[in-house]
């Protein structure tokens, strides 16, 4: 029997090389996909703290006065993971509740110092930042100067007795978010 003029015939060495083409096609496929995937997200990613970082025991902090605590926290970019020193600023208030302000002034970012001598005697003790004269009191409220709004604020929390930052910055006008923890 001859095979009809209209169908072809494929010969077994055609079949298994397509199949094997197929089959290879497939598994380059599935792999291309999961190696994009592994290297394409991390880099995506949000930059964001690894872990959370303590700031030592609640009791080493005075009432009204304001303590610039530095501490050092790992950052994850990517694939890039890097350690900086930073500085916060903690406030203990007479009914036991604390505060960890940002040292940056919200008008162009200068680091506030905090002068328990007050400025030229005016003011009191204060939170001043030495580029412009902006001023802020022990609450991080605008006093006088150029800062467009209140100190902004680090989020932390409490855990047996030691305070723990969880790097989150919480703007100065938006404190509707912030709340304050009782010691």
């Amino acid at each position: 029997m001859r095979p009809s003029p209209n169908k072809k015939e494929i010969s077994r060495r055609n079949f298994l090389g397509r199949a094997s083409g197929a089959i290879a096609g497939g598994v380059a496929l599935t792999m291309g996909v999961a190696g994009a995937r592994y290297f394409l997200t991390p880099a995506l990613a949000k930059t964001q703290d690894i872990e959370p970082t303590s700031l030592g025991p609640v009791t080493q902090f005075e009432v009204n006065k304001p303590k610039a605590v530095s501490y050092e926290t790992t950052t994850k970019d990517g694939w890039y993971v890097q350690s900086e020193r930073k500085m916060a600023w903690v406030v203990k208030y007479e009914d036991g509740s604390l505060v960890v302000f940002d040292p940056r002034c919200t008008h162009l970012g200068c680091i506030v110092n905090w002068s328990d001598k007050g400025l030229g005697g005016k003011l009191g003790w204060n939170f001043y930042s030495p580029c412009h004269g902006g001023v802020f009191d022990i609450k991080g409220n605008v006093i006088t100067g150029p800062p467009p709004r209140p100190l902004d604020r680090i989020e932390y929390k409490v855990d047996n007795g030691e305070l723990i930052l969880l790097g989150t910055v919480v703007r100065g006008d938006n404190l509707e978010r912030y709340k304050v923890t009782r010691v």
